[in-house]
């Protein structure tokens, strides 16, 4: 730390101290109540006599330069002490201001020599602006190591804090990250160092033992800094705000990610490889890309991108006279690249479908679910589509894949919500196969229908005594009279009601 610096220090650490409510340095006074000891010159004698109670004392006066005369028969009033005592009056040297060696609540304390003080070093450097290093700090209690800026030289003490590191535990750190702008119960309206200035950092006690740094949330009455002879341990450093700008990246490989392509393949089929090819430089260039199959160039490109800029790269290879088996194929740049394999084969047989499982009727508006089986026939893993229709239009695709010679359910759902009532075709197909089924969609009310039987099935014109079956009687007896015993039969109790339908029953063996 320069002098100036120390200098400000000095003059600002009554204001800071009386902040941390830790205390104020000031020149330790006489205590209330003690008894104020006189200074004589060195040549002359006390002139304080002690009197008992009952009697007047007298002040004897000399003249400057003269030796006080006392009467014959008189004592003179100076104070005794007994034999091989220290007078209880301290002596000070010449022109030095005595010590104190209490303290009160209003004084600084000192930090006893066999006590280890707190310490810290803040050394030069440069920033980005959101962080700086604290390169050592000794807190023997715990606490924190605090940044103040340039504001606590002006007397600004809380408004100074602008970062504070993590809770440290007692004794020494290292290399202290401390970050700037984010300190509990402040608000700034910036979130980083913009300017290079000169910071000061500061240990601070955790004096309510929460772990959190409370200097600022409670105006300054709890953690305070410590101290050491009365002044608080800082060091201050010249922190630069890096304004370096990166170099722009001019020379860097082209990408490639995003690599697609069958995993299996026939023999004779044509197979469509993508990639995808990114310039990650800050200008515009133009770059080589190429395939290669089991190592062989097969295509060689030019491709030229904007700064940033990506392209799909898509090529196609020919199977024709290819060996059965695998095969290795990628894309490449001048420094990047990606690969894959290709199994190629005499012959890719589609997966098989068995076991379509599905409800035979179903009501408008709920969900049907469907289920069937799928085998993979092949000694190798490979994925497949599988398709689901209704009434032939494709509902669902799912993707398959399965290991070799393996089996698995798969499940699609309808929504008949929308559809009209009738009987419907439905499918799960593979590539080659599949399986049909047919599912009777009806509506609400011919479900109650059929649950429940229609009008004659259930007798009701009988049972009721409806007109139509009432004028059929072939005894000559008037329909009218039917339909009023019908409706009495409504009102009357149930012996009436079993008498009209015995009439009613006569009537029908009496039809020819």
């Amino acid at each position: 730390m320069d002098n100036s610096v120390k200098r400000s220090f000095a003059t600002l650490m009554t204001a800071i101290l009386i902040v941390s409510a830790v205390g104020m340095v000031g020149i330790a006074g006489a205590q209330e109540g003690e008894t104020e000891t006189p200074t004589t010159p060195d040549n002359e004698t006390p002139t304080t006599p002690t009197t008992p109670d009952n009697q007047t004392p007298t002040t004897p006066t000399t003249p400057d330069n003269e030796t006080p005369t006392t009467p014959d028969n008189q004592t003179p009033a100076t104070p005794t002490t007994p034999d091989n005592q220290t007078p209880a009056t301290p002596t000070t040297p010449d022109n030095q201001t005595p010590t104190t060696p209490t303290t009160p609540d209003n004084q600084t304390p000192t930090t006893p020599d066999n006590q280890t003080t707190a310490t810290v070093s803040f050394a030069d450097q440069q920033t980005d602006g959101t962080t700086v290093t604290v390169e050592a700090v000794n807190v023997p209690e715990g606490g924190f190591v605090v940044i103040h800026d340039s504001r606590l030289l002006d007397g600004t003490v809380i408004e100074s804090v602008i970062g504070v590191s993590e809770y440290l535990e007692p004794g020494p750190h290292e290399n202290v990250t401390v970050t700037l702008y984010d300190v509990p119960g402040a608000t700034f309206d910036q979130s980083e160092l913009t300017e290079n200035e000169t910071l000061i950092a500061m240990p601070h006690l955790d004096t309510n033992q929460s772990q959190t740094y409370d200097f600022v949330s409670t105006n300054g009455t709890e953690d305070g800094p410590y101290l050491a002879n009365g002044s608080a341990v800082v060091d201050s450093a010249n922190v630069t705000v890096s304004t370096t700008v990166p170099e722009p990246t001019t020379d860097a490989s082209f990408t490639v990610t995003n690599l697609t392509g069958p995993e299996v393949a026939e023999r004779n089929e044509t197979v469509e490889v993508a990639a995808t090819i990114t310039n990650p430089n800050d200008v515009a260039d133009t770059q080589e890309v190429t395939f290669r199959f089991d190592g062989e160039v097969l295509v060689r490109e030019d491709v030229s991108l904007d700064p940033g800029a990506s392209t799909e790269f898509n090529t196609t290879v020919d199977t024709t006279g290819v060996d059965t088996g695998t095969s290795f194929y990628g894309v490449y740049t001048r420094e990047q690249g990606a690969a894959a394999q290709l199994l190629v084969v005499d012959e890719i047989q589609s997966f098989e479908v068995s076991n379509l499982t599905a409800p035979a009727n179903a009501t408008l508006g709920e969900s049907v679910a469907v289920t069937a089986t799928v085998t993979n026939p092949n000694s190798f893993g490979m994925e497949q589509s599988i398709e689901y229709r209704f009434d032939g239009m494709l509902v669902d695709t799912r993707d398959l894949d399965l290991s070799g010679e393996d089996s698995a359910t798969v499940e699609f759902e309808i929504d008949t919500g929308s559809l009209a009532p009738g009987t419907y075709i439905h499918s799960v197909f593979s590539t080659d196969f599949g399986e049909n089924a047919l599912i009777v969609l009806e509506t609400p009310d011919d479900s109650d229908d059929a649950a429940n039987g229609d009008e004659a099935d259930n007798g009701d014109d009988a049972a009721n005594g409806d007109d139509a079956d009432d004028g059929e009687n072939t005894d000559g007896s008037d329909g009218e009279a039917g339909t009023d015993e019908g409706d009495e039969d409504e009102e009357e109790d149930e012996d009436e009601d079993e008498e009209a339908t015995d009439e009613d029953d006569q009537d029908v063996e009496m039809t020819p």
